[in-house]
């Protein structure tokens, strides 16, 4: 086993293991200069299905390469190594690419100092839904294939989740992650996302989904870019209005209306009015001020 492979996961790497493993190179937040190629998965071992549970953040890769990009903290010294389920080294670097030899559903385990982590980036274009407070073209990068991550909460200082045109599907919780500002995850087949305590939330792209539910209570205050439209049903019964936000529109807008949809109050941070499923409703959209 990997000496970073343990029962748990600590948000410091020792200095012992430090020593072992070697410093990693902090890319810049571009999120696109390499700094380690691995080898050929085959040469140290590939993931396996099903082989228990995993600690620590988890990706599942259905593709024959996989190559995440991370953004870290400055000064940051702790190594990013990716492992295999049994624990086995699969790459080393902020930006590697895995190359697996051919399509399969695989599990990759990220190990390094949480704590210092600010950005995952799996997929992302500024051309998705872009807006006053998206993020530029300095972090796009062409969507991974994956079809899952776990364990997100272990990144306490996370400020942007980028899974754009991925196929991540089901549920993303990214509950108790304080710091969170972006979460980008246009097009990625999520039913459900969990946004418990993500207090500093400024934009959120839900954009051509399929979701089932989204309470957007917990980021009222802070959200002001909220773009849930397209493909995505409209699951909200009438009763549900009073406590759940509607998704969003075209223009990221709170919504008025006579049917218990949130006012303007009620989500004083949304700087936009918007039109999508205002207008296939019939409700007007609510005015609101210029941007400060």
């Amino acid at each position: 086993m990997h000496p970073l492979m343990g029962r748990r996961y600590s948000s410091a790497i020792s200095r012992r293991t430090l020593l072992i493993a070697g410093t990693v190179a902090v890319i810049a937040p571009t999120g696109l200069v390499g700094c380690a190629q691995s080898p050929a998965a085959s040469e140290k071992g590939t993931a396996r299905q099903n082989s228990g549970s995993l600690e620590g953040v988890v990706f599942t890769s259905t593709g024959a390469t996989f190559s995440p990009v991370l953004e870290l903290a400055a000064g940051a010294t702790a190594p990013v190594i990716w492992l295999d389920e049994a624990g086995s080294e699969l790459a080393r670097g902020t930006s590697p690419t895995i190359a697996f030899g051919s399509a399969g559903i695989r599990r990759v385990v990220m190990a390094t100092g949480f704590a210092d982590v600010l950005t995952v980036n799996l997929g992302f274009s500024s051309q998705d839904d872009g807006g006053k407070y998206s993020l530029d073209s300095r972090y796009n990068k062409q969507a991974e294939s994956v079809s899952g991550v776990s364990g997100l909460g272990l990144l306490t200082n996370l400020r942007r989740f980028l899974a754009g045109r991925t196929e991540l599907g089901g549920s993303l919780d990214v509950s108790g992650l304080e710091q969170l500002e972006h979460l980008e995850c246009y097009d990625a087949r999520l039913e459900s996302v969990d946004l418990t305590r993500c207090n500093s939330l400024v934009r959120l792209n839900l954009e051509l989904n399929r979701l089932r539910a989204l309470d957007l209570n917990p980021v009222a205050a802070s959200l002001r870019d909220l773009r849930a439209a397209g493909r995505n049903p409209e699951p909200w019964s009438s009763r549900d209005w009073s406590s759940r936000w509607p998704g969003c529109t075209t223009s990221a807008s709170a919504i008025r209306s006579s049917k218990g949809i949130p006012t303007h109050p009620n989500y004083p941070s949304v700087r936009n009015s918007g039109t999508g499923i205002a207008r296939r409703r019939g409700y007007s959209p609510l005015p609101v001020g210029p941007i400060p």
